[in-house]
């Protein structure tokens, strides 16, 4: 089965101020953007059928670059909640303000979870489906992607609840380092599957008790065991 990697743009406008920035950019001025999505996964092309001859329906990927990207920062002003400027979404409607500093990799990082988040909700994981994933007292929740031990929230990162969530979904099944990446990354991460690593002590250290439950395959990968 090969593995087809596939890019299309998206272009949109919009306007931004950089507070604290020391040059022309920490004053209102506008750009014009060029978005390159790239979806990547297998393809069978021995099948002879359309099902599992394509990465994804591309009307699909428009569908959700559009209502969630293109719509909410095409010809918008986009300000820091605390910027100098803030006032102006009073009286100006396509305004926009955000969480971080507006700078374009902040944005691209705001724009790629926008983008996740609704591929996730095409995703054929039959855990992806799921409200509640449940292991004893360890509850992964799957509309406010938050984890709880008896009833109290874990406080982890988005990559953190994807890992563990993917683990407990899988309990007893071993997942190598490079399927982790795919599914939770999204594409293959250049830096390398030590990520993986990293995360996963995190993860152990944050879930308590439950950490052993995660299980080390020297050479593979890491599998959560069903005790």
């Amino acid at each position: 089965m090969a593995k087809i990697r596939l890019t299309k743009q998206f272009d949109f406008e919009a306007a931004h101020a950089l507070e604290g920035y020391e040059g022309k950019c920490r004053d209102i001025h506008g750009h014009s953007y060029h978005l390159n999505v790239t979806v990547i996964g297998p393809v069978n092309y021995e099948s002879g059928k359309l099902d599992g001859s394509m990465v994804m329906d591309f009307k699909d990927l428009k569908e959700i670059v559009k209502t969630r990207v293109i719509d909410k920062f095409d010809h918008q002003l986009i300000l820091s909640k605390d910027s100098k400027f803030a006032h102006i979404a009073k009286i100006n409607e396509r305004t926009m303000l955000v969480d971080y500093v507006p700078t374009c990799e902040n944005m691209l990082i705001d724009i790629v979870e926008r983008i996740k988040a609704n591929l996730r909700r095409t995703s054929t994981d039959e855990y992806d489906t799921l409200t509640d994933i449940v292991y004893k007292t360890l509850v992964i929740n799957n509309v406010s992607y938050k984890a709880f031990i008896d009833k109290k929230e874990i406080v982890m990162t988005l990559k953190e609840f994807e890992l563990l969530r993917m683990l407990i979904a899988n309990k007893e099944k071993v997942l190598t380092r490079d399927a982790i990446l795919n599914k939770v990354w999204g594409y293959k991460y250049y830096g390398g599957t030590r990520t993986v690593d990293v995360h996963i002590t995190n993860i152990r250290r944050k879930i308590k008790e439950y950490g052993n439950n995660i299980e080390t395959i020297r050479g593979i990968g890491y599998r959560f065991r069903n005790e």
